[in-house]
């Protein structure tokens, strides 16, 4: 990790240094917090953050479904995003708020800790670099929705990621694919995921993935392209019919995928790198029809200080 100079740490700017916190922090024991990952690209207009009103929104759902109260308002919140990025002259890369409970008690009862929020940004290129991904199903089962809430972004569920991801990687695989508990295909362990069937683009349903924004991106893009999305169960003997499959996330951005186990799939990716184009297209700030997922720094700090 490439390091920046600053850090924002409930309203004040600190030193990446300086930016550390006490031992007894009850979300590093319990794992209770949330988090959110977002880019900023490089446009000709400047460094641009991409959805970030909508990243926001899912922090605060995230929050609020696992009973956290986060102590900033929205607003303040967006504000210390783009001035984060502004501060440590981030042209391109990664940024990551988070919000977790202090160090007042220990125990499993989560109330009356105070509730912090950090929010850090550092260069950081895509994921997995521009290559196709071996995958394999994972012996990891994704979270039952029935144990915590699937659709929030918690530190803990991520437990669950790191296990499946390092299973794939001591297996020789770049990733891996969890099934739900009842079969059906699910998710990479921090991507979603997507195949393409007789030029249909088929995804796993709401309910026991996390619902991406990347994903969200992708299933505009493709229905504007005239394509059939469909969001369904996925069994993992389907896979064999199918001629694409890749994945997307902040992180991951959109990757293809050569093969899942023993299944390969074909390696002229139409439809795969038809949506990447498009997807870098709007990040550039190229295709101005999506100019309002990006959110400019220069610009909109600016505005934000006239206020």
């Amino acid at each position: 990790m490439e390091k920046t100079n600053f850090i924002w740490f409930n309203g004040i700017f600190r030193s990446w240094a300086e930016s550390k916190i006490h031992l007894l922090t009850h979300s590093l024991h319990y794992g209770l917090g949330v988090f959110e990952g977002l880019r900023v690209y490089n446009t000709k207009n400047g460094p641009a953050i991409f959805r970030l009103d909508d990243h926001l929104n899912r922090l605060y759902a995230s929050a609020n479904l696992v009973g956290i109260h986060i102590p900033f308002k929205f607003n303040e919140l967006r504000i210390a995003i783009i001035e984060t990025v502004r501060k440590n002259r981030l042209l391109e890369g990664y940024i990551r708020p988070i919000v977790f409970l202090g160090e007042e008690s220990m125990g499993i009862n989560a109330r009356n800790l105070s509730v912090n929020v950090a929010i850090a940004c550092w260069p950081w290129k895509k994921y997995f670099g521009e290559k196709s991904l071996r995958v394999k199903i994972s012996p990891y089962m994704r979270i039952h929705p029935k144990t915590t809430p699937a659709n929030a972004k918690v530190t803990g569920h991520y437990v669950n990621s790191l296990l499946a991801h390092q299973d794939a990687s001591n297996e020789g695989y770049d990733e891996a694919l969890l099934l739900d508990y009842e079969g059906n295909i699910c998710e990479g362990s921090g991507e979603n995921f997507f195949l393409v069937t007789e030029n249909k683009i088929v995804t796993p349903k709401k309910g026991n993935i996390l619902e991406g924004i990347t994903r969200d991106t992708l299933i505009v893009l493709a229905k504007e392209e005239g394509y059939a999305v469909i969001e369904t169960n996925i069994l993992p003997n389907e896979l064999k019919n199918s001629q694409e499959a890749f994945f997307t996330g902040t992180a991951i951005e959109i990757a293809p995928i050569s093969c899942i186990g023993e299944i390969t799939f074909r390696k002229n990716n139409d439809i795969t790198t038809l949506l990447i184009n498009k997807f870098k297209k709007i990040t550039s700030g190229e295709d101005q029809r999506f100019s309002n997922w990006l959110t400019y720094i220069n610009k909109n700090l600016e505005i934000a200080e006239r206020k």
